[in-house]
């Protein structure tokens, strides 16, 4: 299992995501500096279309709160990425503009289809949304059959993950969009997913002891514990060595269960 920290763009982080050989997941609405930029070989850089930004003017997750920033006009930006892709680094994933709930299903096709045959080996990572089929998973069927080979999936299919890990099983590779909970990825075989909450929560004076335990403040302070005295560049650097921890012990609870991903 492979797991992208998204967010945090300070030098510190990218320090430490070196360090460790941690991937990292930036959006090309508003990171392009940073994708420009990428030059490691440690590590895997996935691109986000910035889709979720108008998603979640459209609500398509159920978490979405009231999106305040004034969004490019969608026709502009669709331009703006899919130039970007057709001749983007290939060694990269990059994710479609899955604005399902503005434009058709059939045209976001066209456009990936007509990118591949420009930008040979070019990797795009299809997302299935249940607004694209009210839940039947019929497209998510049809991709596969089509021959798409990496999915990826938001909080919206969760109420459908046996179905959709039926189909997948280990076959077919699935990324989780802000999906990085144990109670997912100690039950479904994802390839990988992302994240902002390891760098996010160190804001608010979060430290990460393992893999899996979070000590707040207010616990540090309550139990008297020495981390409390750890400063924020600390901070963020167990933040990005826990993220590389949880990547490895998924990666080997998955192998021990029969599911190894050929990279």
């Amino acid at each position: 299992m492979k797991i992208f920290l998204a967010g945090g763009n300070n030098k510190n982080v990218i320090v430490f995501c070196e360090k460790y050989g941690v991937h990292r997941l930036y959006s090309f609405y508003n990171e392009q500096w940073y994708i420009k930029k990428w030059n490691s070989d440690k590590s895997l850089l996935m691109v986000d279309s910035g889709a979720h930004s108008y998603n979640k003017v459209d609500l398509i997750y159920s978490t979405a709160t009231k999106y305040q920033k004034k969004l490019k006009p969608l026709e502009e930006y669709i331009k703006e990425y899919y130039d970007y892709l057709s001749t983007a680094p290939t060694e990269h994933i990059y994710v479609e503009l899955d604005v399902y709930t503005r434009v058709k299903e059939e045209e976001i096709s066209y456009w990936n289809k007509l990118v591949r045959e420009k930008n040979k080996g070019i990797k795009i990572v299809r997302v299935y949304h249940t607004v694209l089929d009210n839940g039947s998973l019929e497209v998510l069927k049809r991709w596969i059959k089509e021959g798409e080979d990496y999915i990826g999936l938001a909080s919206d299919s969760h109420p459908y993950f046996d179905k959709i890990f039926s189909i997948t099983k280990d076959e077919i590779k699935v990324h989780g969009f802000a999906l990085n909970y144990n109670k997912y990825l100690h039950r479904y075989p994802f390839y990988s997913v992302d994240s902002t909450a390891p760098i996010a929560t160190t804001m608010y004076g979060i430290v990460f002891v393992d893999k899996f335990k979070k000590l707040t403040k207010p616990k540090m302070i309550r139990e008297r514990r020495p981390e409390i005295f750890i400063d924020k560049l600390a901070r963020i650097e167990q933040a990005v060595y826990y993220t590389k921890l949880r990547e490895e012990y998924y990666t080997e609870l998955w192998r021990k269960r029969g599911v190894k991903w050929d990279e």
